[in-house]
């Protein structure tokens, strides 16, 4: 009764300490009034379940069991509130997508596919507004299969609203999800709230985590925790093996591999389980997971077939996210302001608490004689543990972003944590000195809590889906002085590429910054990472002459020049021959180059491209020689014999038509 008692207590404190924090917390960081707004009411309702929920127990509530619904709300209401602190309703309720950084590329994935699945049926397409024309929807877009088909199926709210929802939703769910992975692997109640309450907590103030869903790697956020939920329904069926937990396993682990980096993530666990029944001679567990793997790659095959078939375009991807043994000693002791990879400086006070109670919950399962929990999520911890700080050493695992493996190994461990966590709870009432451990406790705590909230409410900025002034000054320029007669050469910065193409205008740089794919040659990038110096058509500016340079712009029938870098800026300053400036916008420098407009490199004639289509008219010449990116899959209408052709240093070859003097007809993607 005692325990119950200081529980009790401890909730309404916590309680109302949250409202506390939600009303006065801009008033006294003096940001300014008091919050009044919805993220402050959301807090201090679920400030007041926490307090009611106290209440019930202080006053003899039986257990867990009388208040568990009301905490798993105040949680879920928790995480709400989180969301719209970076995903702000006026921004989510626009219609628009998200465009901060990732989003805007993520979105202009999303939108395309759905062109071709809707226009073709087909899941991915010849793109010609970027890079020359490359295939999309089939390799840098590999780990996005889920939202660009979720986008598809409720198109009908608005391309904007779909897309948004997609990772809503998820992050929402994020409680209820590990509430009952908890569950699932046989936690009682007070186990699954300690856990979902970890990973709301670690969601809202770990570095690397608040660094990757505001960057908009939203994929891998999402499986970094599905992938709990998915490996406990597999558990579950262990424990239980009736066919509807198989079915619900199954299907669950069908669904998370639309998001196929989550493959990296349960390799481990289910592996483990393998060798565990392997070992004891129990096949029947092996083989369901066999079969299950099996399934997953036929249902996915509609999608990796592609992926398979044009791989040989696929070239190393930028490395970064890259994690050493000196990084990990940042991390222990916070050495270094910034996390790796990321804006946002280190806040790791939840994850280092989740790995020390993770690791004793993990001895306590050993202790206990839960031989398959122990051996599963040891495995996954020292796996991703391996391939956060070790993985800058291996070729392939430097392209995995190997540091942020760290966020499905706090996940994992939340489950182990909250296990030893509730046995020390249960522990408490055995102390005498009860209060004093309390206090003592709560004297190193509640610093440490309060600064890594300020990390988030303070100095996670809000994403967007508005343009600022400058960028609707860039697209108003765009429309009214360039048209689909020549490309526009564009450095790759920061700025929404789905407001970009849909001026229906070709580039040369984007859609993406790491675009590794052959026909990325075609780009113009800016000086982010220090192993990529190849900033233009694949070379240093240095490297670059006048005369190499005009034989480039003409070849990708490139007239506008958009520099926002210095050097680059420095660069087409010192080309007066081939450039002039037209004017700037914020940082951007605008040329024009000195030259006319012709998408012939061999022939004549006008020619308009769209996905999956290039139309021809008015053409002159026997043999043409057009100035897009060659693809095994095109064809003509009518049939004329068409290949490759190599031009310049380009790894992919532009598209040679043997025309025999047929003046209007169609170049289509044939699949």
């Amino acid at each position: 009764m005692k325990n119950k008692k200081i529980i009790g207590i401890s909730l309404i404190i916590a309680g109302l300490a949250a409202i506390l924090f939600a009303l006065f917390f801009d008033a006294l960081s003096g940001r300014g009034p008091i919050n009044v707004g919805p993220k402050s009411l959301l807090a201090v309702f679920a400030g007041l379940l926490a307090a009611a929920a106290g209440r019930k127990l202080r006053n003899g509530g039986q257990g867990l069991a009388a208040f568990s619904g009301i905490l798993l709300a105040a949680l879920l209401m928790a995480q709400v509130l989180c969301l719209l602190h970076v995903f702000p309703l006026s921004e989510i309720t626009t219609g628009k997508p998200i465009v901060t950084i990732d989003y805007s590329f993520h979105y202009n994935q999303d939108e395309t596919v759905g062109r071709f699945l809707s226009d073709y049926g087909q899941t991915w397409g010849y793109d010609p507004y970027f890079m020359a024309g490359y295939p999309m929807g089939i390799i840098f877009d590999f780990n996005n299969k889920a939202s660009e088909y979720f986008s598809f199926l409720f198109s009908f709210l608005g391309t904007g609203n779909a897309f948004n929802l997609f990772f809503l939703l998820l992050y929402a769910a994020l409680p209820l999800l590990m509430y009952l992975s908890a569950k699932n692997f046989g936690g009682g109640r007070a186990e699954a709230l300690i856990a979902a309450a970890l990973a709301v907590f670690f969601w809202a103030t770990d570095s690397s985590m608040r660094w990757a869903y505001y960057c908009g790697m939203y994929s891998f956020s999402i499986i970094s925790y599905l992938s709990v939920y998915v490996f406990s329904l597999f558990y579950k069926w262990t424990r239980e093996p009736a066919v509807k937990n198989l079915v619900f396993a199954m299907l669950a682990g069908i669904l998370i591999f639309f998001i196929p980096s989550s493959a990296f993530v349960l390799i481990l666990p289910l592996g483990a389980c393998f060798f565990f029944f392997l070992a004891r001679k129990n096949l029947k567990i092996p083989g369901t997971i066999l079969i299950w793997a099996v399934l997953i790659l036929a249902v996915s095959s509609f999608w990796l077939i592609p992926f398979f078939r044009f791989r040989h375009y696929k070239i190393s991807s930028a490395q970064f996210l890259l994690g050493t043994p000196l990084t990990l000693l940042k991390d222990l002791f916070t050495l270094d302001g910034v996390s790796p990879g990321t804006g946002f400086r280190r806040s790791l006070f939840v994850r280092w608490l989740i790995i020390f109670f993770g690791g004793y919950g993990l001895f306590l399962w050993k202790k206990k004689g839960e031989a398959l929990k122990f051996v599963s999520f040891t495995a996954l911890a020292a796996g991703m543990f391996c391939l956060a700080y070790l993985g800058a050493y291996s070729g392939f695992t430097r392209e995995l972003q190997p540091y942020r493996f760290i966020l499905p190994a706090a996940f994992f461990l939340c489950l182990p944590a909250s296990a030893a966590m509730a046995e020390c709870f249960r522990r408490v009432k055995n102390i005498k000195n009860v209060g004093v451990v309390a206090v003592l406790a709560a004297l190193l705590l509640v610093p440490a809590v309060y600064y890594s909230l300020l990390q988030f409410f303070r100095y996670t900025p809000a994403t967007n889906s508005a343009l600022s002034p400058v960028e609707k000054e860039i697209i108003e320029w765009l429309e009214k002085n360039t048209d689909r007669s020549a490309r526009i050469l564009y450095e790759d910065t920061d700025f929404p590429v789905v407001i970009i193409n849909s001026l229906k205008r070709e580039f040369i740089g984007g859609p993406y910054l790491y675009t590794f794919i052959k026909h990325g040659f075609a780009s113009f990038r800016r000086p982010l990472l220090e192993e990529r110096r190849d900033r233009l058509f694949g070379k240093a500016f240095g490297e670059i002459t006048p005369e190499m340079l005009k034989k480039y712009i003409d070849d990708y029938n490139i007239c506008w020049v958009f520099a926002f870098w210095q050097d680059s800026k420095d660069f087409f300053d010192g080309q007066p021959g081939l450039f002039e400036k037209i004017r700037s916008i914020g940082d951007l420098n605008l040329y024009r180059a000195k030259r006319k407009p012709d998408y012939f490199l061999e022939g004549s004639g006008e020619v308009r491209a769209d996905y999956n289509t290039i139309e021809v008219k008015n053409a002159k010449g026997s043999v043409l020689v057009l100035k897009y990116h060659w693809l095994e899959t095109l064809k003509t209408k009518p049939a004329m014999k068409i290949e490759e052709t190599r031009v310049l240093d380009d790894p992919v070859g532009f598209i040679k038509v043997y025309n025999n003097g047929v003046s209007d007809f169609t170049i289509y993607n044939a699949y």
